[in-house]
Formats: structure tokens, sequence, C-alpha cells
């Protein structure tokens, strides 16, 4: 059976603008046709109607010879008269400052598009930045202080033919191993991941994939010079419930609880009054960013 039993132009269309965006110039046509169906049943599916279409209307197809392509279209069911429809196109070119065009090319050969913004997050300090000198009270007593601190974030996002859905396991909560976009191992970490079906270009679907990462690179050393922390590294004050005299366990008890104290790096007892030795640790595990194609050289 004839789905489609007659489809035209509505007048004063299609309609034409343009912008400037992003360092690209985006350019969109606008269109509205009729279609006159051969069913009346509004329980139809509207993707019923579009398949029937000529594939000339398909997402992807080149749109009336102008240099544009069709990104999207909808279809709305005129309320007094359930065999008539009317289908919005649009269609969209996007040249960048060369006049190359983009979205005339499968989404695989576009280019990656990548953007810079920050972030805040919470943070434990024990030394100043400047000098390595532990933070302290007005005694001279170490302390650390929980204090934010801004991040720069990284969003690439490209389209894939398909997504390894392994790729969220393998990459998000993970540290990168290398040099990633000039900044030393251990300082980017991958936030996020987002996969969305986008669109179908020559009958192939694609899906647009955002990763996001998050940089810290704050390399603290202590007044001797030795690194505190670095990167994703976090901070530990090297202390406990018992500590080693001689080569035997001991421990400080106060009415017959465990008090905790103060270890040096042997796992000796430090005074009261001695500064604190502080440990670090990877809050992440370590991921070859570079196997995703992910790298500033690589996009």
């Amino acid at each position: 059976m004839t789905i489609i039993e007659s489809h035209g132009r509505e007048p004063g269309w299609p309609k034409y603008e343009e912008a400037y965006q992003d360092g690209r110039i985006i350019y969109n046509y606008t269109d509205r046709w009729k279609i006159i169906t051969t069913i009346e049943d509004e329980s139809t599916p509207g993707r019923v109607i579009a398949d029937a279409l000529p594939s000339k209307f398909r997402i992807g197809q080149p749109f009336d010879g102008f240099g544009t392509f069709i990104t999207k279209r909808t279809f709305d069911r005129d309320p007094k008269n359930r065999k008539l429809y009317y289908m919005s196109l649009t269609a969209t070119s996007s040249l960048d400052e060369e006049g190359a065009s983009d979205l005339s090319k499968p989404p695989e050969q576009r280019r990656t598009k990548w953007a810079w913004d920050f972030d805040t997050i919470g943070m434990a300090f024990t030394r100043d930045a400047d000098d390595g000198r532990a933070v302290a009270n007005v005694n001279g007593e170490p302390i650390e202080v929980e204090m934010e601190t801004i991040v720069p974030i990284l969003t690439i996002e490209r389209w894939e033919i398909f997504f390894d859905a392994d790729t969220i396991l393998n990459l998000v909560n993970h540290r990168n191993q290398s040099v990633f976009w000039g900044a030393p191992a251990g300082a980017a970490v991958c936030s996020g991941i987002r996969d969305r079906p986008d669109e179908v270009f020559n009958g192939i679907e694609y899906r647009k994939v955002t990763y996001t990462f998050k940089f810290r690179v704050p390399d603290i050393d202590d007044d001797l010079g030795f690194p505190i922390v670095s990167g994703w590294k976090e901070i530990l004050m090297n202390r406990g419930t018992f500590y080693i005299e001689g080569g035997t366990k001991k421990h400080l008890t106060a009415q017959g609880a465990r008090i905790e104290v103060k270890l040096d790096n042997s796992g000796g007892k430090l005074a009261d009054a001695a500064d604190p030795v502080y440990l670090n640790f990877n809050k992440y595990a370590e991921a070859d960013f570079d196997a995703y194609g992910l790298n500033i050289f690589q996009i």
C-alpha cells in the first residue's frame, strides 16, 4: 500500500540564515513541506511516514544543491485532517575560515572539537606553594587546611561509528600515564564520557562522544625539596595507633583507649612538637590516553 499520496513544498520556503560561531561560518536552510498520506490511523508512528518519503529527505542527504546537508527533520500532523502532515527540515553547512566544508564529509573525517573551561575542587594543603614550608598556626604547629582550588577542564567531542562501553570502564576515574595535552603524567584525570546517537550519514548511524578531563598540576615540595604531592595524588599525614621502637610494636593509651601518634618515615614515634611527615597516594589508576587517540597531536 502506498503511504504517501502527494507531497509539495509550502510557499515561501526554504528560508536561509548564516551565523559566525567559534571561528566557523554556519549556513542554515529551513524548509517546510506538506505531505498527504493515504492512512488515517492516529496510532501510525511518524517514523512510518518518514521512511516512506523519497531518500532525498533523509538525514545526512544533500539539500537541493545548496551545499548543505539535512541535519534535522520533524513531522506535525494537522489536527483537522488526519491525512495531512507538515514536515520541517533543517539543512546545515559548517565552513571553517578557509572555506573547507566539514559537514559534507563523513562524520569520522570531520574535525574533532575541543574546548577549555574550569571548575573548583576541594584539596588538602599542608605546604606553602612558594617555599614549601609547612602551613602552621601562630604557635608554629603544622596544620592541614582543606580549601577549594581551581582546575582546568578539557572537553573533546568527536563522531564515532561505534562506541565500546568498556571505554568508560577503562578511562573514567583514570589518570594519564604519559604527557597529555602538555601536562605531565598523573596530572589529568578522565572525569566523564558522554555517548549519544547523533546523525545518519549515507545510511550509517554515527554517535557523538564527549570526553571530559580535569587537570591538577600542583607540584608541592617540602622545605628539603622532596615532593609532597603531584597531580592527582592525595596527601596523608603519617600517623597511626602504634609505632616501632627497637623492632617492637608499641602503643600509647589514655583511659584505656589507644592514642594516635605521629610517625617518621621509619615507623618510629615523632615527638609531639615535631613537624609531621606527610605521605601521598594515588587516588586514580593509570590509563594510556594515547591509545584512544585523544592527545593534542592525535586530533
